[in-house]
């Protein structure tokens, strides 16, 4: 009993955590490409510290890692989060890659290695 309730307890949270349109756009933004919370503030037009919060939200659910270098950190879509998740978040990236903010997040990351 303790197992199925902790299991759902995961699959609940992993639904609170992905159950924001803000959130799941920027795992989509970020899931073929490094950004810094500059670029995500840039593309999505969100206030830095809410891009901060849900970042911060998303890796402390395991969606999300970030690096530094220097004084940036880049942010990345982790790759070992639940199979549910994966299906999830697969269908919102169908979204959120018709939009121009995949276009403009591309677009700074070839700015950025020219």
């Amino acid at each position: 009993m303790i197992d199925e309730y902790n299991g759902l307890a995961r699959y609940v949270e992993t639904l609170n955590i992905l159950g924001d349109e803000s959130r799941l756009r920027l795992c989509a933004l970020i899931h073929e490409r490094e950004l810094t919370v500059t670029d995500l503030v840039l593309v999505t037009g969100i206030a830095q510290s809410r891009v901060s919060t849900h970042l911060a939200r998303l890796r402390d659910g395991g969606f999300v890692r970030d690096r530094r270098d220097g004084t940036r950190s880049f942010w990345v879509l982790a790759k070992d989060f639940p199979e549910t998740a994966k299906t999830l978040l697969g269908e919102a990236f169908s979204f959120v890659g018709r939009d121009t903010g995949a276009r403009s997040a591309a677009a700074l990351v070839a700015r950025r290695a020219a």
